[in-house]
């Protein structure tokens, strides 16, 4: 290969599970899987690694997805890029205040590209994104005016971030348990990527039987009839412990695949975690 000469040995190591062609989108995959550590640290361009969890608290016989919301829901599935609003329940949650002071929303634009953005909160005073996003990953805390402990720090109220338009959740940290991230089990395989589903995972309360269900739906571009239906990747129904699911041949995501997860009670009371990791490789162009 061109250039090989110029890598350092630990690029070397990382290479020598890749079959090149022209970039590293070409790859045995068994092999790379076996070698995340340079793809968690970014030294190969065209793969990550993305590991999603979340949890629903209390919810009851209607399904509901693993997005950690104060009152479980489903999530509410943009059809164009919008801003987005973030506010928090307490005051000191702003620029100079004892709690979280900036956060940071990750997605995907209109185009279904990987954006971000750090906004700085106001409290209880709606703040409104410069970004547009169809897609909110995640959201984590930026800077906070304290030194964060077990229990304490981080941020002070809890912290919703809502679509402009509709005003929908799309990411909610929960103050309570302070720890300054979301917990949503859910993604989108941004546009020239495509996502390996490798493994997943849900526990549910016990004596509190819970059915699980791992969706995707191919085409979340589509956005006039007919429309891409949703299909289930794995359903498991009454479980009161922990299950685990892995694929030794990944489930292969085309770009703008949404894949989430959902839960549905068999009583009122319900608590459940869940969550998948995925490797992205990006398209050979």
């Amino acid at each position: 290969m061109e250039g090989l000469e110029k890598l350092t040995r630990e690029d070397r190591e990382a290479f020598k599970f890749l079959h090149i062609h022209g970039n590293n989108s070409e790859f045995s995959l068994n092999q790379v899987s076996h070698h995340l550590v340079s793809v968690a640290k970014g030294s190969l361009d065209n793969y990550k690694y993305v590991n999603k969890f979340g949890r629903a608290i209390g919810f009851g016989t209607s399904i509901v997805d693993i997005n950690d919301q104060a009152t479980p829901g489903v999530y509410t599935w943009l059809q164009a890029e919008d801003t987005v609003n973030v506010v928090s329940s307490a005051a000191s949650d702003a620029a100079g205040g004892a709690g979280a002071r900036t956060i940071i929303v990750q997605g995907l634009d209109g185009d279904f590209d990987e954006v971000e953005e750090e906004i700085t909160l106001d409290g209880a005073n709606p703040v409104t994104s410069t970004q547009k996003f169809i897609r909110v990953h995640r959201a984590y805390i930026g800077d906070t005016g304290s030194y964060a402990k077990t229990n304490a720090g981080t941020q002070t109220g809890n912290i919703t971030v809502t679509d402009t338009t509709s005003g929908g959740v799309q990411i909610y940290l929960n103050g309570v348990l302070r720890v300054g991230q979301s917990f949503v089990a859910r993604y989108t395989i941004p546009r020239n990527w495509t996502g390996y589903l490798f493994d997943a995972n849900a526990s549910a309360r016990s004596l509190k039987a819970t059915s699980f269900f791992l969706w995707r739906r191919e085409g979340a571009d589509v956005v006039s009839a007919p429309y891409t239906p949703k299909r289930a990747i794995d359903a498991r129904t009454g479980i009161v412990s922990q299950i685990f699911a892995t694929w030794e041949i990944p489930i292969k995501l085309p770009e703008k695949t949404d894949i989430w997860m959902s839960a549905q009670g068999d009583a009122a009371g319900s608590d459940a975690t869940g969550g998948f990791t995925i490797l992205l490789v990006r398209n050979e162009t």
